[in-house]
């Protein structure tokens, strides 16, 4: 058989179904993934979502091209992708981005420091691990650097909505109006169906670190989250539709809905 190929110098697998079996439904698994990066990114519900998909890929030739095309990225200097086929392999693309990265810092050290005012400052804070002790020490000290931030004019971005399942209740008595308290609620019942519509519930949480640094549920997890949101009752809460493209006000916390 090998003798018979012998004359052959080069091969093309087609991935579907070949290198990968049938059995793996390696491609339908992708499928699934992109459908519910789209759903999570537009906030659409399922069906919407993967005609969008769809879209993408009969227009652009890949989802992940079209997203690009459509949302206004471009290949450039300050924006450069690669591809493992193309760039001949792991070590090598590896290679090719570092190689990358080091023809960016000319350009990142002509930039200069200049003193400006604290309103173009924005924090986004995340989960960093809890434990049974960040509610009384980490969290209410990141809550009054950010009463301090917003005080002066900055924003502080709460950007785990999930993160605070359970206490909302806290932030909508701090909320501008009652519409944009409602607007809280009602990401937090989309998060409900998110993670319904994924096989998954909001309250499967905490994490088995999170268990063995002391806590027990998501209620006590989020009672210490909310802390890094302040103490100050004076700051209002602004939900935004978009949080990439949120624009200051007065002093506020922002709750970061877009994610």
């Amino acid at each position: 058989m090998l003798a018979r190929l012998g004359h052959v110098r080069n091969w093309i697998f087609d991935l579907d179904n070949t290198l990968y079996p049938a059995s793996a439904k390696l491609f339908a698994r992708i499928d699934a993934k992109m459908t519910a990066y789209i759903a999570d990114r537009f906030d659409l519900d399922h069906n919407a979502a993967h005609r969008l998909q769809k879209q993408y890929f009969l227009a652009h030739g890949t989802t992940l091209a079209g997203l690009m095309a459509e949302q206004g990225m471009a290949v450039g200097p300050y924006l450069k992708t690669f591809t493992m086929q193309e760039s001949g392999g792991t070590r090598k693309t590896i290679e090719a981005a570092i190689a990358a990265v080091k023809a960016l810092l000319p350009e990142a050290n002509r930039v200069q420091r200049q003193t400006v005012c604290a309103s173009h400052l924005i924090v986004g804070l995340q989960c960093g691990g809890s434990d049974g002790f960040s509610s009384i020490t980490a969290n209410p000290a990141l809550g009054a650097a950010m009463d301090l931030l917003v005080r002066h004019g900055g924003t502080a971005i709460l950007s785990e909505t999930p993160e605070i399942y359970g206490v909302e209740h806290t932030l909508t008595r701090r909320a501008v109006s009652r519409e944009v308290g409602e607007k809280l609620l009602a990401r937090i019942k989309w998060w409900e169906g998110y993670c319904a519509r994924n096989g998954a519930a909001m309250d499967n949480n905490p994490s088995a670190g999170n268990k063995v640094g002391g806590l027990t549920t998501i209620l006590e997890k989020s009672l210490g989250a909310v802390a890094k949101g302040g103490t100050r009752m004076g700051t209002p809460i602004v939900l935004e539709a978009d949080g990439a493209n949120f624009r200051r006000s007065d002093d506020r916390i922002v709750f970061e809905v877009g994610q």
